[in-house]
């Protein structure tokens, strides 16, 4: 080859400085790939110029060693050991396995990192030998021609070799939120790109670690901002106090420092300051990992698919939600929801009812008059006429089999224009059989319109016997009705002689069937999932592109705005894009706290609604599906993409997936990540109390009597319960032939840790018996018998019933904890009085 792979780098860096086509020719022919056979030579391009590897993340043993060992709790650890050696090579020698095992764990982690990040492989199309080929982005080479067309991520550095209209999404890259049009003036395709619009191949020019950019899944460390920051300011907090308090322990044993008793209590000391500096934090991220693990899982039993668990950060503090409307509220399912037949009005439930010549008729127009078609049940086409053939085939008709039957009789099709809004056909009724209708003439007219159109008809088909057509009842149907959001087309026919001149004169006079009223169903439970998160301070927004009678409608049925509004909270709670583009941002935020429907919105208009609302200080949701809304959903706090209707390019701009487009999956995913955030705060706050606990606990019994009552034996075994979570944190996440090892754990880690509560509630007993003791000189056996046996089972019931997200049990749970608490204060209070009163008697007793 004549390329070396850092000239191809120069080459694409510079792209816009060369002779493009030129430039082009001698890189095709150089690499042996052509536009019409794609690249013929890849296995020599693979090894020539490398595999397309992601970068990997080099395991510093060296910065790892900095974190770990040198901190200034382990160094004076470190000197206190090497001075207590005379006394043995126990603790010395616990010290070093434990930092081992902690470095240890430092490398694995790294090293579970990169196989995540092979894990996340994309499938691209390129063009080999002549054939199209779908290949994982690991086996692209240099030299591949890759076909991109709107929602493909670009994956490797090339340059643009054919396109019609491609546009690439660079945000990511510029940090601009402007789409790109490429061009022979403009024909870099960067890695870590979308397209959004059009089609084109790609050159590829750089594999590898060599990219520009490259797309890398989210780590913990960066998931867990929140509490990463708390850890850190604890970190360094903890060591500070230990070591102030390890200099005070010093200073009061100044005389006798050097002697064995009291180095050997300073070195107990500050193997506890050890455990709670080094294991507190493993605790929390270890219950994080677990928590995660098991809301993940959670979430996708409610159709959510979480893709950055950052999120759940941001959950507890969502003030609004900008939504679509269909798909999202409604079930993308146009469906016959009223109908006006003759003089009768039906709901979808009963218009199964008619007679058997009003279902006739209304079938064959219905089967001839529309395009659309069914497969399996699944609309293919047109999604009002789909609706009308959903009706067929309620009232028991198969509308293939009449269009199979009709095909010979049709003798004209008069085809839907804007003028008449209407779509007629004209059959031969003595070519086409009939079980209930009786043609009186040769030809019959079959026509369907929308509500809009001048309704020419004269008589309607009332309870099986031509009456005189209502109009004023057929338009203060439609009047009515449009207030919900519905459409409407009518049904009519006309018997004709002969057909006329002009075709279209046989739309006139005719026959009135039906007008049916079509809609999107409200998805079950959505108005209720905005009225919790109207409960919880939630403002939910319609954000569309749809018109506005339609967003109003829906907004009504759903809650979000008044069943009945006034034209001035009409005027208050809506605007269209229109009006929106001509206000400047500071009219749009004092309209913001009444704003509720927005229709007519572009992409644009989202995006910057959305930034106004973040710059008030709020915290958004944005639930988009179009390759247009991915940088409202890139600039929102929370980007959520719908499973079923949304663009790939808008599922990767998004936090969350729903998977099954509704929104009271997004409602529930809301609640569980609150809920999620407040568990993963108790457990840190739980931990937090007890380690603080042990620490000073610990320090007390140092200054009263000289001596811990902590061996090293017994900090060990803590150190071992505490670091058991952690194998369970790994445990939690695997999957396939993992899963029954993964409930084995589920169960025994629920066990464990109800054990670890008990024994860290028990050497709060042990540290209160042994003050008790100190001022009533009380037998510890016998404070231990009337507090541990009684005690430690109710703490036991309490922390298990107490999870936090079976409310069943959180009134009980709250009664023991209350009762606990008086327990304790009852303890102190009589430990106190029995105190007093004995040193009152013993001072009688000597002056006696």
């Amino acid at each position: 080859q004549n390329y070396t792979q850092q000239e191809l780098i120069d080459i694409f860096q510079d792209a816009e400085n060369f002779d493009y086509q030129i430039k082009l020719n001698e890189l095709m022919e150089n690499l042996k790939t052509s536009v019409e056979y794609g690249n013929e030579n890849v296995e020599e391009l693979r090894k020539y110029f490398g595999k397309n590897e992601k970068r990997k993340e080099a395991i510093q043993f060296s910065k790892i060693f900095q974190e770990i060992f040198i901190q200034m709790i382990i160094v004076i650890l470190s000197i206190a050991n090497v001075v207590l050696l005379h006394s043995g090579y126990f603790d010395l020698i616990l010290q070093i396995l434990i930092l081992i095992h902690h470095f240890y764990q430092q490398v694995q982690l790294i090293t579970n990192k990169n196989k995540i990040k092979l894990q996340n492989e994309k499938f691209v199309n390129v063009f080999r030998y002549g054939e199209k080929q779908m290949i994982q982005e690991s086996e692209i080479v240099v030299g591949d021609i890759i076909f991109l067309e709107a929602g493909d991520s670009v994956v490797v550095d090339g340059l643009m070799i054919e396109s019609e209209d491609l546009t690439v999404d660079e945000s990511a890259i510029t940090g601009e939120v402007v789409n790109i049009v490429k061009s022979p003036e403009n024909p870099k395709l960067h890695a870590g790109t979308n397209v959004v619009d059009g089609v084109g191949k790609q050159l590829v020019l750089v594999v590898g670690k060599q990219n520009e950019w490259n797309l890398e899944p989210n780590d913990d460390n960066q998931q867990i901002d929140k509490y990463q920051k708390f850890l850190n300011i604890y970190t360094d907090a903890s060591q500070k106090l230990a070591t102030l308090l390890m200099i005070i322990i010093g200073v009061k044993n100044y005389n006798t420092f050097w002697q064995k008793h009291s180095l050997s209590t300073l070195v107990r000391f500050s193997y506890v300051a050890l455990i709670i500096i080094e294991q507190l934090p493993s605790f929390i991220k270890s219950v994080y990992t677990i928590k995660k693990h098991q809301f993940l899982k959670q979430a996708l039993k409610q159709n959510c698919l979480v893709r950055n668990f950052q999120a759940l950060n941001e959950m507890e503090k969502i003030t609004d939600i900008c939504t679509e409307k269909t798909g999202v509220m409604t079930q993308n399912s146009l469906r016959v929801q009223l109908a006006l037949i003759g003089s009768n009005q039906h709901s979808a439930a009963t218009i199964t009812q008619i007679s058997d010549l009003q279902k006739e008729l209304l079938c064959i127009v219905g089967a001839n008059c529309t395009t659309a078609s069914l497969e399996k049940g699944k609309v293919i086409g047109n999604q009002m006429d789909g609706s009308i053939l959903l009706l067929i085939t309620d009232l028991g008709y198969n509308c293939d089999q009449l269009r199979k039957d009709s095909i010979n009789s049709i003798v004209e099709r008069i085809p839907f224009n804007s003028q008449r809004k209407m779509n007629s056909v004209i059959v031969d009724s003595q070519k086409l059989q009939f079980k209930h209708f009786k043609p009186a003439k040769r030809f019959l007219v079959l026509s369907i319109g929308v509500a809009s159109a001048d309704l020419k008809c004269n008589y309607q088909f009332d309870d099986n016997k031509l009456t005189e057509f209502d109009f004023k009842k057929c338009n203060d149907f439609i009047d009515i009705e449009a207030e919900n959001g519905l459409r409407f087309k009518f049904f009519a026919i006309k018997e004709l002689n002969e057909l006329p001149n002009n075709i279209e004169n046989a739309e006139n006079d005719m026959v009135f069937l039906c007008q049916l009223g079509i809609g999107d169903p409200i998805r079950e439970g959505v108005a209720e999932a905005i009225a919790r998160n109207n409960d919880q301070q939630i403002t939910t927004r319609i954000i569309t592109g749809d018109n506005m009678d339609q967003t109003v409608a829906v907004a009504r049925q759903v809650g979000i705005l008044p069943p009945q509004p006034t034209k001035f909270e009409l005027q208050q709670a809506t605007i269209t894009g229109q009006d929106f583009k001509l206000k400047s941002d500071v009219q749009i935020t004092q309209m913001l706290p009444e704003l509720k429907c927005m229709a007519r919105f572009s992409p644009q208009d989202k995006l910057r609604f959305v930034q106004l609302l973040q710059r008030a200080n709020k915290v958004v949701a944005v639930v988009g599906d179009g390759t247009g809304d991915a940088p409202a959903l890139k600039t929102a706090n929370i980007g959520v993409s719908l499973g079923i209707q949304s663009t790939q390019i808008a599922k990767e701009a998004s936090d969350v997936i729903l998977i099954d487009d509704s929104f009271c999956s997004m409602a529930l995913l809301l609640q569980r990540g609150k809920q999620q955030n407040k568990n993963l705060q108790e457990q840190i706050q739980f931990a937090l109390e007890r380690v603080l606990v042990l620490l000073f606990g610990c320090f007390i019994m140092i200054i009263k009597t000289g001596k811990s009552d902590f061996s090293a034996i017994q900090l060990m075994y803590c150190n071992f319960l505490l670091s058991m979570v952690n194998s369970f944190a790994d445990y939690s996440t695997k999957s396939g032939k993992q899963q029954l090892i993964g409930f084995l754990v589920s169960i025994c880690y629920q066990v464990v840790v109800g054990f670890v509560i008990e024994q860290t509630q028990l050497f709060n007993f042990v540290l209160l018996a042994s003050l008790i003791r100190l001022l009533t000189k009380f037998s510890l056996k016998n404070v231990l018998m009337v507090v541990g046996t009684t005690i430690t089972h109710l703490i036991i019931i309490e922390k298990m019933l107490n999870r936090g997200e079976q409310a069943i049990f959180e009134v009980f749970a709250q009664q023991v904890g209350v009762y606990l608490m008086n327990y304790f204060l009852l303890i102190v209070v009589l430990s106190l009085v029995t105190g007093y009163l004995n040193r009152r008697k013993s001072h009688k007793a000597k002056q006696e």
